[in-house]
């Protein structure tokens, strides 16, 4: 069933007219993430340098204190999925601000976790121990670590086991086979090269696994080495990643790798779930409660004045037609892709490179651009209405607190947004012409800017179901 209605308006040319419908039919409900009642946590997909403990109730970006290990932070979650041991090459279920730590350019095995366990212990499973043979090149180990998202640094730590226990390879105490020579260097963003590092393959010596790149933010070398474990202190700056190359042909052990820093996370990332609206909805205005604060040299919060702020708060949406954004997919005997199911996805192997893929292996996630809108632009401010398309059943939304102070953070202690269902109608489509040329060449109407002009705006409604029951006005929304 279609119904057109047509309006005759007097008004300034305009680039975008919004249109609002009521209905006293429909079911208004408001949803509130946040505060006491409805705790961040039990809504997060995940929270990528979120802290939502240090205020009940509320959500704001990691604070690090200087005697707390970043590494300890960012890795102590559940390996494989809150973070991976592997590049985001071969990271088996990758997704954007994964922390990440591998091991030279391969970074695929995933034994790479040995350096962000915590343990300095000279146990096997803790530590890696490099003789002196011919198959094993001293000089191209390197190891590399990204936060995910840039953090505020100002010490990094690195070394084999620090005990006197003899390491049985080579009959001295194990924190003797520290390296003798190492590169370390670190970068605030992700480097373009980085994406096309090579997927190298490990034998034979000096063969593409050994080529190597340093970040170029901060660059400390020593050829002489002689201290155990290494202390690298600078000046407080936003780093991302970081990686540690071994310079000298000497044989050494290596167990772990610590960060040190103080201050506010550079950015925050929290995502919602799948928020499931039970039917088709129209989206209203979301709006939040946001408060901006800096920690003085006295170690106290106070608010922080409009004037100087340097953080800023985006909140997107983006809504589905079913309970999954991704698309899961199984190689099949012809080596092609076939979806299948999230729980399907799961249990099949995973691909261990550099083994060759066969069938029945898992296949590449990616996005479901058929039934999920992209992200919006993120809203100007609070009250805004919903951009994403609708009516839709499916919801989620992100928040993203950005800093470019150490000092200086956002705290979000509510978001809520408003839907109504069921929806006025299945589908709304506007069309505005003049109304002296409805029909204009090229379906393009051109007019003279600034003089006053008479439009007609077409409406048409499309109604799937009886539940549905119109509208009977329109308000139409022009700039001042």
């Amino acid at each position: 069933m279609n119904r057109t209605r047509k309006l005759i308006i007097l008004g300034i040319a305009a680039g975008l007219i919004v249109i609002a419908a009521g209905n006293a039919s429909a079911r208004l409900t408001k949803w509130v993430i946040g505060g006491t009642n409805s705790p961040w946590a039990r809504w997060a997909e995940s929270m990528r340098a979120v802290d939502c403990i240090s205020r009940p109730g509320a959500i704001q970006p990691k604070e690090f204190r200087p005697d707390e290990n970043m590494v300890q932070f960012f890795f102590s979650g559940e390996k494989g999925v809150d973070w991976s041991p592997r590049s985001y090459l071969y990271a088996h279920f990758y997704r954007p601000h994964m922390p990440l730590v591998w091991h030279s350019t391969t970074g695929y095995y995933g034994e790479a976790y040995r350096q962000v366990d915590g343990s300095w212990s000279c146990d096997r499973d803790n530590s890696w121990n490099w003789p002196l043979h011919p198959r094993y090149r001293k000089i191209g180990h390197f190891y590399t670590i990204d936060f995910g998202v840039p953090v505020p640094a100002n010490k990094f730590v690195f070394g084999p086991p620090q005990t006197d226990v003899l390491c049985p390879d080579w009959n001295i105490p194990f924190r003797d086979t520290y390296m003798r020579g190492y590169k370390v260097s670190a970068a605030k963003e992700w480097p373009e090269w980085l994406t096309e590092e090579p997927r190298g393959t490990l034998y034979p010596p000096g063969t593409e696994w050994y080529q190597y790149r340093h970040f170029s933010d901060l660059v400390v070398q020593n050829q002489e080495n002689t201290q155990s474990p290494v202390v690298i202190e600078f000046p407080t700056q936003y780093l991302r990643l970081f990686r540690i190359q071994n310079t000298v042909e000497a044989p050494y052990s290596q167990a772990e790798i610590e960060v040190y820093g103080q201050g506010f996370v550079s950015e925050a990332i929290y995502t919602s779930k799948i928020i499931d609206l039970g039917e088709k909805a129209n989206l209203g205005k979301i709006c939040w409660k946001d408060s901006y604060w800096r920690r003085t040299e006295q170690g106290e919060l106070e608010a922080l004045p409009i004037s100087e702020r340097k953080v800023q708060v985006s909140v997107q949406t983006r809504v589905g037609k079913d309970d999954t954004p991704l698309v899961f997919h199984e190689y099949t005997d012809t080596g092609d892709l076939r979806v299948v199911s999230e729980e399907e996805w799961k249990k099949l192997k995973r691909h261990e490179p550099p083994k060759p893929i066969v069938p029945g292996l898992r296949g590449p996630v990616t996005d479901d651009k058929e039934n999920w809108s992209s992200w919006s632009l993120p809203y100007a401010r609070s009250g805004q209405q919903i951009t994403s398309p609708g009516p839709r059943r499916y919801l989620q939304f992100r928040i993203t607190i950005e800093t470019e102070d150490f000092r200086q953070m956002a705290r979000i202690d509510s978001v809520w947004f408003e839907t109504s269902s069921p929806p006025l109608a299945d589908k709304l489509v506007g069309e505005i012409a003049l109304a002296s040329d409805p029909s204009p060449a090229e379906a393009v109407a051109v007019v003279t800017a600034g003089m006053p002009t008479r439009f007609t705006y077409d409406v048409r409604a499309n109604f799937t179901s009886p539940r549905q029951a119109g509208f009977d006005s329109l308000v139409v929304y022009l700039p001042s």
